[in-house]
């Protein structure tokens, strides 16, 4: 498993930016997550999915998921803070 590097933080954020933060739902607005998967696979050709970070841009929240036993387990990694229009830092809890 590696970690979430900044180019993927990025790339969540271009996503986000490109798609919306939240959507309009009959039951009001419905905040919206972004993931990226990550696999602990040795092999290439047969990843695995063995968990996810999860990235909540309306409260800056970054956790990480992982399941074992097929139980989820959330890590909260922090809050993501926007210093400027392309710079952030993670202030971890």
């Amino acid at each position: 498993m590696g970690a979430l590097t900044e180019q993927d933080i990025r790339y969540i954020v271009s996503m986000g930016l490109a798609h919306g933060w939240e959507v309009k739902t009959k039951e009001g607005m419905l905040r919206l997550s972004l993931v990226a998967f990550f696999s602990a696979s040795n092999d290439p050709s047969k990843p695995s999915c063995d968990g996810f970070f999860q990235y909540t841009p309306t409260t800056g929240d970054l956790s990480q998921w992982t399941q074992v036993r097929s139980q989820w387990s959330r890590k909260s990694l922090g809050t993501v803070v926007w210093t400027h229009e392309q710079s952030y830092r993670i202030d971890r809890h």
